[in-house]
């Protein structure tokens, strides 16, 4: 079996243990001339994520023993690139519709290249 083939079957096996209904909701940049806001040129969607509310990263050879938490990421929304019409950016919103519509705002997007997008965020907040 081709290793992106498996990778899609254990992503599609992690969304389906694991996921939730989550809505991302595209935001312009604030600048010297423009205020935010929703983006125009960028539809809002519902998918499904993993969001991972106590992110825990290995940093060390004994980071089994010791994990290390991460102190500027709150959330860490893990996405299947297939399940994404368009990539989540740095302000982007995204809502955790299973959590009471709980938010959290886009602080970085890292595809791993391997089939799915991490989005790391801050500012998780209810509504």
């Amino acid at each position: 079996m081709r290793f992106t083939r498996f990778e899609a079957l254990a992503s599609g096996a992690v969304d389906r243990e694991f996921g939730e209904r989550v809505r991302v909701e595209p935001q312009r940049a604030s600048g010297e001339f423009s205020h935010g806001g929703p983006d125009p040129d960028r539809t809002a969607f519902e998918t499904t994520a993993v969001v991972d509310l106590t992110p825990v990263l290995p940093t060390t050879e004994r980071a089994a023993a010791h994990p290390t938490t991460v102190p500027s990421e709150t959330v860490h929304v893990s996405f299947a690139t297939s399940a994404l019409p368009i990539l989540p950016r740095q302000g982007d919103i995204i809502v955790a519709l299973e959590r009471d519509g709980r938010t959290f705002l886009v602080a970085v997007t890292e595809p791993d290249g391997m089939g799915r997008v991490l989005c790391r965020c801050r500012g998780a907040r209810k509504p």
